[in-house]
């Protein structure tokens, strides 16, 4: 029986000291008390133990002795009863309390049967108290016990847990201020890669201009000034649709054919999606009135994608979104279906690096291909 009831006591002690961490630290006493997750063990069974539990609560005294425990547990006990096999937790709930009064009821009940234990009891539980506080860090005053002893432990974990939820909170704003440098820094190098993008498209034009002028001893001059004067009004009206698309965040840029390029980054498509929005319409005028001013020009709609899903996917998407828009367009400006083709290039050819996403965003795009004078659409 003193054995019994020294383990008892044992418990009890742990349970209190426990619980009091539990509460300063913010767990569940039942996670701090390293409860099983019991995944194996059916609701049903763990009902029936909570039944038993709750009766040998009852033999040892628990409706007197513990009141409002007592109902509690009774009341858990009945709850898991309603709610059967479809939320084992309640069973697992109503399980440990039922076990916990027991227990506590049987402590009281042995206690009562010796002389004079509270003393053993007090000193243990000083002793046990001190020991998890030195266990995490704390060092009470040593003028302390009882209940003062377990208050000062709580505030002090309680301060401790404060400071590292302050801590917490620091390093996440410092987190979020690199990701807003890194984001940052990227932006610039795409405003610096579209500088030079505009000073390799200015290179071709001077180019051209060189390679005509070195080949006017073998073909026409009139002509060669003719196709000259058109490359140069073809390259001024470049020159002013990339001003005013870099004001709404798009490019303008020519390829070494000929080709004139435009991109709108307002023109973004939703993940999967490949409607048109009443948010595209302005940029889908902005497009059209930039095609209108090559009157007879073969035009290219490419859709592209990220590299999210399978490409198969991606290549069906992208051009169905390409075609949207090449209808679009035929119908703003009232051209026939041969004038305003699509094709889908998916995630083969990315903007900008698909690992973020506002990368993603920006690979999701459309960009119109006005063809030079002799192409043609593919």
């Amino acid at each position: 029986m003193n054995a019994r009831i020294d383990g008892d006591r044992r418990d009890g002690r742990r349970a209190m000291v426990a619980l009091a961490l539990a509460l300063a630290l913010g767990v569940s006493p039942a996670r701090a008390a390293g409860a099983p997750a019991d995944s194996l063990t059916s609701p049903a069974s763990m009902l029936a133990q909570a039944r038993a539990s709750l009766a040998e609560a009852e033999r040892w005294g628990a409706k007197k002795l513990l009141p409002a425990t007592h109902e509690a547990a009774a009341a858990a006990v009945a709850d898991a009863a309603a709610r059967g096999d479809a939320e084992p937790g309640a069973a697992l709930a109503a399980r440990a309390a039922a076990a916990r009064l027991a227990r506590t009821a049987r402590f009281i009940q042995d206690l009562r049967r010796q002389k004079n234990p509270w003393q053993a009891v007090a000193e243990a539980y000083d002793r046990d108290l001190t020991a998890a506080a030195r266990a995490a860090g704390v060092a009470p005053a040593g003028d302390l016990g009882g209940t003062e002893l377990a208050r000062a432990v709580v505030d002090s974990l309680g301060r401790r847990r404060l400071r590292c939820l302050s801590l917490a909170d620091s390093l996440e704003a410092e987190r979020r201020y690199e990701r807003e440098g890194l984001l940052l820094e990227l932006a610039e190098r795409d405003s610096t890669l579209a500088d030079l993008r505009r000073r390799v498209s200015d290179l071709r034009q001077s180019l051209w201009e060189m390679e005509l002028r070195a080949g006017v001893a073998e073909s026409d001059r009139a002509a060669v000034e003719a196709r000259l004067r058109r490359q140069r009004e073809r390259a001024e009206i470049v020159r002013r649709l990339a001003d005013e698309f870099s004001k709404a965040g798009g490019a303008v840029s020519l390829t070494a054919e000929g080709d004139v390029v435009l991109r709108l980054g307002s023109f973004v498509f939703a993940p999967g999606r490949t409607e048109l929005t009443a948010e595209m319409d302005e940029p889908l005028g902005r497009l059209a009135a930039a095609v209108a001013l090559f009157p007879g020009a073969a035009v290219r709609v490419e859709g592209h994608t990220d590299d999210s899903g399978r490409r198969a996917e991606n290549l069906r998407l992208s051009h169905a979104r390409a075609q949207a828009v090449a209808a679009a367009l035929r119908d703003r400006l009232g051209l026939p279906a041969s004038a305003v083709t699509a094709v889908g290039i998916g995630p083969d050819r990315p903007f900008a690096p698909n690992a973020t996403p506002a990368g993603r965003a920006k690979n999701r795009r459309i960009e119109v291909v006005i063809l030079a004078p002799g192409g043609g659409a593919p």
